[in-house]
């Protein structure tokens, strides 16, 4: 019996953490390391249908399958034992753990990576689903009257990650109008979402918004960004109603932040959410907090826009805690 071997492994593609536990023969060594028990642990990739699939050649570990949907998450790993030597590469900044794992220690082992799970985080980028769909995994809703939204996938060829993006395209006005496109799979009570998206289009709004701890389309907190106003504003939106939550430090009735949101221009939102406290960065850049405990509880993510807003959207990243 060879030694037995742990790799952890997770993506920002999709709903990503992987934990193999194998017994390595010493198999297809590179010629500078025949005769050597220098064990060649295999090729791990990650596609966007968040299972991983493993190639290890003589491998006892056998992995799920799932359609590979997307290949640029690939993670090449190779690693020699008696030389220590390792190399990585992806494209979508994967992170690996690997050790030899004596027996004994394979439950410790393996509830270290239970507990790692829950920093797990995925990168959703529509580059899957066909163009003119609603994503898979999202559905639209609506909150208030007004014409139907429409979501859809678009190829974009300045978008973040090409090809495509995800856009909300309708046209209608009506002021209280609020379309929303909701990721069914992620339901958080702490963590962190963010996402890429460049205002279009809109003579009445030009907004991007990212939703959090998601009821239903009329409870629900929100961060959006305007390009028409210059402002990143916080709002909970409770049976309906949409208020504005003010900066931490700043008088009640402060309305969120003056800051430039250029118009046909790719920027990034994030919020970070913990208990009853919430973060805003624009551009990586920490604009404000804020401080409400209205929904405590968990909820699903998603974005959002207002009225004729058409608005591009790309890299949805979604991080659990």
């Amino acid at each position: 019996m060879g030694p037995y071997w742990a790799a952890l492994t997770w993506t920002t593609c999709q709903p990503c953490l992987g934990v193999e536990l194998f017994r390595s023969p010493y198999v297809n060594a590179p010629p500078a390391y025949a005769g050597r028990p220098d064990p060649r642990i295999g090729i791990l990739r990650q596609t966007t249908a968040g299972v991983p699939t493993t190639r290890l050649p003589g491998s006892a570990a056998t992995a799920s399958k799932a359609p590979a949907r997307r290949t640029q998450s690939a993670l090449q790993l190779w690693f020699w034992h008696r030389r220590g030597v390792f190399r990585e590469t992806s494209d979508s900044a994967a992170r690996v753990v690997l050790k030899e794992v004596p027996m004994q220690r394979v439950p410790a082992i393996l509830a270290v990576f239970v507990l790692a799970a829950l920093c797990a985080a995925q990168t959703i980028y529509f580059d899957s689903d066909a163009v003119g769909s609603v994503p898979a995994s999202w559905t639209v809703a609506m909150t208030h009257t007004g014409g139907a939204p429409k979501w859809e996938v678009l190829r974009d060829d300045t978008a973040p990650s090409k090809p495509n993006v995800l856009a909300q395209t309708s046209t209608d006005r009506t002021g209280g109008r609020f379309p929303l496109a909701i990721y069914e799979t992620a339901d958080l009570t702490n963590g962190a979402v963010m996402v890429k998206f460049k205002p279009v289009s809109g003579s009445g709004d030009q907004a991007a918004g990212i939703v959090w701890r998601y009821k239903d389309p009329d409870n629900y907190y929100i961060v959006r960004a305007n390009a028409l106003e210059d402002n990143v504003v916080l709002y909970k939106v409770e049976a309906g109603k949409r208020i504005s939550l003010a900066p931490k430090g700043t008088p009640a009735k402060t309305y969120g932040v003056k800051h430039p949101v250029l118009k046909q221009i790719w920027a990034t939102l994030r919020i970070e959410f913990q208990g009853n406290l919430f973060t805003v960065l624009y551009d990586g850049k920490k604009l404000f907090e804020v401080e409400d405990g209205t929904f405590p509880g968990s909820g699903k993510v998603g974005l959002w826009t207002k009225a004729d807003s058409v608005t591009y959207f790309d890299d949805f990243r979604i991080e659990s805690k």
